[in-house]
């Protein structure tokens, strides 16, 4: 874990594989957001996409401000990895419980659906706020001394 707050980018380099490599395995599958009257569909290749390239500005920042010799506060990295890797696992299991699981002919079809994106949308609102942590990180480090060689 020590080595993996020291590099912060490594992990989210291999999210943003990861997350190329499940958009092109799940590629002609379509992700629905519905957002009250608007429905926004995303191919899964192309959401993916998305998502790795967040993931790759993300491992970006934590390179940039480490190269240049800048000191992040490792609270601050720890808790905001921990928090996407936990958010990242919560959204791909509530997602395969939500599509294998719930039929719509199935007993309380409604609970079940209204329960699975209480918990997408309570992940994504964490996984949100924990994108400000990353950007208090990344403007300590940038306006906090260098370290010493």
């Amino acid at each position: 874990m020590k080595k993996l707050i020291n590099k912060p980018y490594l992990v989210f380099w291999a999210f943003s594989i990861i997350s190329i490599l499940l958009g092109i395995f799940k590629g002609d599958k379509t992700i629905d957001i519905n957002i009250y009257d608007t429905y926004f569909v995303f191919l899964s290749r192309d959401f993916g996409l998305l998502i790795a390239i967040l993931f790759s500005i993300m491992g970006f920042g934590y390179w940039v401000v480490l190269k240049t010799n800048h000191k992040l506060l490792k609270s601050l990295t720890a808790i905001h990895l921990v928090i996407t890797t936990i958010g990242i696992a919560i959204i791909l299991i509530s997602s395969v419980f939500l599509q294998s699981s719930i039929g719509i002919g199935s007993e309380n079809y409604e609970k079940k659906v209204i329960i699975a994106i209480y918990i997408l949308n309570t992940t994504l609102l964490i996984l949100l706020l924990s994108l400000i942590l990353y950007f208090t990180n990344i403007i300590y480090g940038i306006f906090n001394k260098k370290k010493s060689i």
